[in-house]
């Protein structure tokens, strides 16, 4: 199964902690709400997959303005522009917000996924590609 996602990509954000007046108080310092409902929709009316799954995903992370040329060749991209996007947010950290998301929907809990890749690159087109497909025997293999 295949499918993308259109939007800027949010990663999971970790609870925080400080001290307050003598305590210790807990906060979320941000949200991926909108991000997960967006992916959460993509995903719904799909079928539910059961056992182990082998999910891939791919952020394409818009670039930043500094990988743009000007002048006369506005808009096309640097020679010396990264490929691989190696800035915040964390990709371990995008992968939770949409693993999350697809709990419930593609799959019944997250447990299920017995191998996971995830890279971030920059894209024109800024979203995450999901794959997903049951673990073959022929991956087993490669692991034993």
């Amino acid at each position: 199964m295949k499918l993308f996602v259109d939007g800027l990509p949010k990663g999971q954000p970790r609870p925080k902690a400080r001290a307050f007046k003598g305590h210790a108080q807990v906060y979320d310092p941000g949200s991926a709400y909108e991000w997960k409902v967006a992916v959460r929709e993509a995903v719904k009316g799909l079928p539910m997959l059961d056992g182990p799954l082998d999910v891939s995903l791919s952020f394409n992370m818009p670039r930043p303005k500094a990988h743009y040329r000007t002048g006369k060749f506005r808009g096309q991209v640097k020679d010396n522009a990264p490929d691989w996007h190696t800035s915040k947010p964390d990709v371990d950290n995008l992968a939770k917000a949409v693993l999350d998301a697809c709990t419930g929907l593609l799959w019944e809990d997250d447990t299920q996924i017995a191998r996971l890749m995830a890279a971030k690159i920059y894209s024109l087109n800024p979203g995450v590609a999901i794959e997903v497909v049951p673990v073959s025997p022929l991956i087993l293999e490669e692991f034993k």
